[in-house]
This record gives structure tokens, C-alpha cells and sequence, in this order.
């Protein structure tokens, strides 16, 4: 199906007229026969051809949308492979030439990763105050509160027949 709810796999009401139409010419009207339509004679040929002049058209358009859906759902089911190889080869063109190289980064239609912006004096502070609340909320100690905490020193050490040690202090 596709976004107006018309099934383009069955033909459309006037498709399907003037297929009727083409079948009753080949099966029912003599050879040698003229018709009148709006005052104007048709012999059998003449008549076949004014109607698939009618009909390729109906015919051409319903065709045309089931390409489109098909191409259309070929596209979606190639979003994500072809976004992640995109990704993954701006990455690896980035790695191959560097970063700095925005000359020829430029040349595959990728621009080269910008520098960051150094934090200015205000915003260090601020970082640092809230690193600092933060340490202190959570109760974390640096590395060297770390290493000044020692554990009661261990003067003896028993292994008994399972292999599991017991220590004593």
C-alpha cells in the first residue's frame, strides 16, 4: 500500500473499463464492422487503437506508482546501512588524512573537527565549586585520602585443609 490508500496492484475503475472494452472489441466486434461514437465512424483497428490510447495511460500510471513504492521501500531498507557506512567512512577518512588536514577533508564533503572552545575563568570555577559538591555529597576521597587509609595490620595468617584462609589482627 502506499500513502493514498489506492491498491495500485488492481487496475483502476477506469482502467478496468477500457480493458473491458479492448476485451469486447477482440472477442465480439466483426471485422468488417464500423461503429459511430460521437458521430465519428471506427472500424475494428481504429476503434482498438482509440482505446489503448486510453488505457496506456491508466496502465503506464498504475505501473509507474508500483515502481515508485518499490523504489521508494528500497530506499528505507537502505537508510541504516548506507547512514552507518557513511559515518563509519567519514571516520576513517578523518583518521586516514588527520584531523588538521581540512583541505582534503573538504574535498570528500567533511569538515574537520573543530577544536573545543577553552572554558573561560567564570566557568572553571563554577566547574570545580560543583566538582567539589559533588565529591562531597557522595563521600568520594581522592587518591591520596586513598592511600592514606590503612586496614589493621594482619599478624597472623591460617590455611586450613580446604584452602581457606583466615586471617588474624
Amino acid at each position: 500500500m502506499n500513502n493514498n490508500q489506492v491498491d495500485y496492484t488492481q487496475p483502476s475503475p477506469r482502467e478496468a473499463v477500457f480493458l473491458a472494452f479492448l476485451k469486447g472489441i477482440d472477442e465480439s466486434f466483426p471485422d468488417g464492422d464500423v461503429i459511430r461514437v460521437d458521430g465519428k465512424p471506427y472500424t475494428k483497428s481504429q476503434l482498438r487503437a482509440k482505446v489503448v490510447s486510453f488505457l496506456e495511460p491508466e496502465t503506464a500510471s498504475r505501473v509507474g506508482h508500483l515502481r515508485l513504492s518499490a523504489l521508494a521501500a528500497g530506499k528505507a531498507k537502505n537508510k541504516k546501512p548506507a547512514d552507518r557506512f557513511a559515518t563509519l567512512f567519514k571516520t576513517a577518512v578523518v583518521n586516514h588524512f588527520g584531523s588538521k588536514d581540512h583541505e582534503t577533508l573538504g574535498t570528500f564533503g567533511i569538515a574537520g573537527p573543530r577544536d573545543r572552545r577553552q572554558a573561560t575563568a567564570a566557568e572553571n570555577v563554577v566547574k570545580v565549586a560543583r566538582a567539589a559538591e559533588t565529591k562531597k555529597a557522595r563521600g568520594t576521597k581522592g587518591a591520596a585520602q586513598k592511600r592514606a587509609i590503612k586496614g589493621a595490620p594482619v599478624t597472623e595468617v591460617t590455611v586450613d585443609q580446604k584452602g581457606k584462609i583466615q586471617r588474624k589482627r
